[in-house]
């Protein structure tokens, strides 16, 4: 629940730089499920790093 709020105040954020995320998460067989969240959320340094400090988040890369 703390990471979709926090991603909710991220699409608060104003910026030019604006991106569409996609969740990989493992379910309970090992497999990856890719969630594409539902609008584009700006993109920065600043931005990258703290969703990569969230708890449970093992990697960031943009592709």
């Amino acid at each position: 629940m703390a990471k979709a709020m926090a991603f909710a105040r991220l699409s608060k954020i104003e910026g030019r730089n604006r991106a569409q995320i996609t969740l990989c998460v493992p379910d309970e067989d090992g497999r990856e499920i890719d969630v594409l969240l539902p609008q584009p959320y700006p993109v920065t340094a600043q931005i990258k790093g703290a969703i990569k400090a969230m708890q449970g988040v093992v990697m960031v890369e943009e592709v």
